[in-house]
């Protein structure tokens, strides 16, 4: 079933932040999946990380377009697309170059099916850089979730 908000579900899993994979389309067609992180502000637009100068970037800056597979905690899976806008060029205090975007959701559209569960995905930092990226991640969540 397809709808044009987050469904409830989602954005109880999304309010604090999550890990997610962003997909984009480059002027030859092809997708491109990114990790990413995304967080729900309401129903209606989910806030997201691209790191600048990537594909995915450009890609984003040319059409606008993106969606997201979310794969969150109690098998919570969900495809979402929206449309695509620049909030902040560049986050600051963070060890990547990358922006604050916003997508208003267009669809969401449930990916569990009967009799399977699919693990939530995370990222497992290093033991030598865990620290540095978790503060990193929180920084990413406060950025996201201010607006």
């Amino acid at each position: 079933m397809t709808e044009n908000t987050l469904p409830d579900r989602l954005v109880s899993a999304a309010e604090n932040g999550c890990p997610t994979l962003m997909l984009t389309v480059d002027k030859c067609g092809f997708a491109h999946s990114a990790y990413a992180y995304v967080l729900a502000r309401g129903s209606d637009h989910l806030h997201f990380v691209v790191e600048n100068e990537t594909q995915s970037y450009k890609n984003l800056l040319r059409t606008r377009q993106v969606s997201f597979h979310i794969m969150a905690p109690d098998d919570c899976l969900f495809l979402v697309k929206g449309s695509a806008e620049c909030r902040n060029p560049h986050i600051d205090d963070i060890p990547i170059n990358a922006a604050h975007w916003v997508a208003d959701v267009i669809a969401a559209k449930s990916q569990s099916w009967p009799n399977v569960a699919v693990s939530a995905l995370q990222y497992e930092w290093s033991d030598s850089c865990r620290s540095e990226m978790l503060a990193m991640e929180s920084r990413l969540f406060r950025e996201l979730a201010s607006g």
